[in-house]
């Protein structure tokens, strides 16, 4: 008779983004257009084995998003097992689609999903928005609304996200 260990995974995905008009207005909170295109990331989060947490972020190199998501996430959902996070892309993260973002928003997505932690959209977008500030230092969160809510939206920092057309 053999026993097998299966671990439970959990996949989300978000988009990338391009912005149409307002890309450095936004950032001194005047409206800007944005969409997401049809080219995503994904994280892939699955209890850990053993001590520490485990980042396999291929195309990703700069693991600091994806670990600051963690981190925060386990902060503030009060989570104290260790995860393995594999992520993976649609599109490179050199060309300035938000990766940064949308590698924030799956991995923040995917936990909540494994953890059985309700995150509404305003709250996914104020973690989000927090890690990405926390390694950028400065941004609207135009990306990480991007990610989020997908389709067409008109975006205002501090102040409201407009769906103008259905998510993607």
């Amino acid at each position: 008779k053999q026993t097998y260990i299966t671990m439970k995974k959990t996949m989300a995905s978000a988009p990338g983004k391009l912005v149409q008009f307002g890309e450095h207005a936004v950032v001194y909170s005047y409206p800007a257009i944005v969409c997401a295109i049809d080219k995503r990331i994904s994280a892939i989060v699955q209890d850990g084995a053993q001590k520490g947490d485990i980042f396999e972020t291929g195309a990703i190199s700069d693991q600091r998003f994806v670990r600051g998501a963690v981190k925060i996430f386990k902060h503030q959902f009060k989570v104290n097992t260790h995860v393995i996070v594999q992520t993976s892309s649609q599109f490179s993260a050199k060309v300035g689609f938000g990766s940064s973002s949308a590698v924030v928003v799956a991995t923040l997505f995917a936990l909540a999903k494994h953890f059985n932690k309700p995150i509404s959209k305003n709250k996914l977008f104020n973690l989000a928005y927090e890690v990405v500030l926390s390694i950028q230092k400065y941004g609207s969160g135009i990306d990480v609304a991007a990610a989020i809510w997908g389709g067409v939206i008109c975006f205002q920092k501090n102040t409201s996200v407009q769906t103008l057309s259905s998510t993607i």
